[in-house]
């Protein structure tokens, strides 16, 4: 059976492991483009793989909109395809998370620290991006877990950190 301590569990970004949240205040650069949060990157990514320019440009000079409101501009992104979605944002997120924690060396070294483990978005309201538990109920219900894939992204992005050092 499955422990607790084989798993890194997180959620909101002031909250334990907070730092693994796409929503905690870490700036970084990307392709010369300074962003706040991983959640602004990825949003102001999505709107660049759909073409919608004038989105782009409304979510990286708003830095001080913070993610919700970020998150709340990718939801209306021109152009939007679910299935184009689906298959690349996981490697939108992962490559999104290497510059953010690459950046950092604080950052680097706490999830390098996850090393061996396995990293959970544990929201008990999104079952694609984390697992659709909290984690005080997230072992007892493994098998119904959501795709987590935020976890995912985090370790394909410590695993591209190990291998690039």
């Amino acid at each position: 059976m499955p422990t607790s301590d084989e798993y890194v569990f997180f959620w909101k970004p002031q909250q334990k492991n907070g730092l693994f949240c796409q929503w905690f205040h870490s700036p970084f650069q990307m392709d010369g483009k300074q962003f706040v949060t991983a959640e602004q990157c990825m949003m102001y990514l999505k709107a660049e793989l759909f073409d919608d320019s004038e989105m782009m440009e409304k979510i990286i000079r708003t830095p001080e909109k913070g993610p919700a409101e970020h998150k709340q501009m990718g939801r209306l992104v021109k152009n939007f395809n679910n299935g184009t979605w689906d298959a690349r944002s996981l490697d939108i997120v992962a490559k999104v998370n290497y510059n953010k924690f690459n950046e950092n060396e604080d950052l680097k070294k706490a999830l390098m620290d996850t090393a061996g483990k396995t990293l959970v978005e544990a929201s008990p309201a999104d079952r694609i991006w984390g697992i659709g538990y909290k984690e005080e109920d997230a072992i007892a219900n493994m098998n119904t877990w959501g795709q987590n894939r935020l976890g995912k992204a985090l370790m394909a992005a410590r695993e591209e950190i190990i291998d690039s050092s």
